[in-house]
């Protein structure tokens, strides 16, 4: 396909180019798809003039909580906390004359905040879960079950784990739908300094659950890859948690009440 300068105009506006953009939709009024498209890309790409410029001026052209089909159905907003772009989000959370959904899902059912968690993006995260505002579910699972502190513990996003960890919403049991818990697939990936900092977070933790497909507890597995040591540290957390968790704590280098953050 031949690249014509229009298209490279066009392309220009989609990187950034505020003065270009400016120009381009001069040109081309009467085409409102572009307000919108340039609107998606600044989230996505993390171009804070552009998206200035647009909210500023084409305002009435834009839709913040359109979901399109070719990024998986996601939002503006979803973008940004995906890709990392804290002053995009900012920026959108800051609009007084739009109302943005905190908590549109794509079409795995991934929150803002469950991408977030998920990309292991921790100043988002720190910031959503600041806000204690009631559109943001901080625990809402993805079509599989798994929660945002679930999947930050399956990335071995050890940031996020100890943010989440400090927020008493947060659940360190609930399962994904194959019934494995927070705790259960962090021994799986052998992310052990995750796994000391659940045991240490103060939270109650249940050892006790089997996953759906091998029925077996953590230590079940754990003592039948001869994994003696965990086997040791979670066989000491069942018989005297608050001994375990207190030298876990030491450990981790964690004194008095002092949590995570």
């Amino acid at each position: 396909m031949e690249i014509t300068e229009e298209l490279r105009k066009y392309l220009r506006c989609k990187k950034g180019n505020v003065e270009e953009m400016k120009k381009f939709l001069e040109d081309h009024q009467s085409h409102s798809q572009f307000y919108q498209s340039f609107f998606e890309d600044a989230c996505r790409q993390g171009h804070v003039e552009s998206l200035k410029y647009l909210l500023k001026n084409k305002r009435e052209e834009i839709d913040v909580n359109r979901a399109r089909i070719g990024y998986g159905s996601a939002t503006p907003f979803y973008l940004a906390c995906q890709h990392g772009h804290l002053e995009i989000v900012k920026l959108l959370l800051s609009l007084k004359y739009f109302k943005v959904n905190l908590n549109k899902a794509n079409y795995k059912n991934q929150t803002p905040f469950y991408i977030a968690c998920y990309g292991g993006h921790m100043e988002i995260v720190k910031l959503l879960l600041s806000l204690k505002d009631e559109r943001i579910d901080i625990s809402q699972p993805n079509d599989d079950g798994e929660t945002p502190f679930w999947i930050a513990c399956h990335n071995g996003r050890l940031g996020v784990v100890k943010l989440l960890l400090s927020d008493p919403r947060i659940d360190v049991n609930q399962p994904s739908d194959d019934g494995r818990t927070p705790l259960w697939i962090v021994y799986d990936r052998k992310n052990f300094r995750i796994m000391e900092c659940i045991l240490a977070s103060g939270k109650e933790v249940n050892l006790d659950v089997k996953d759906n497909n091998k029925g077996k507890t953590i230590i079940d597995i754990a003592m039948k890859e001869q994994s003696y040591g965990i086997v040791r540290m979670l066989n000491s957390f069942l018989t005297n948690p608050n001994k375990t968790r207190f030298n876990l704590r030491i450990q981790l280098g964690l004194t008095g009440n002092t949590l995570f953050i």
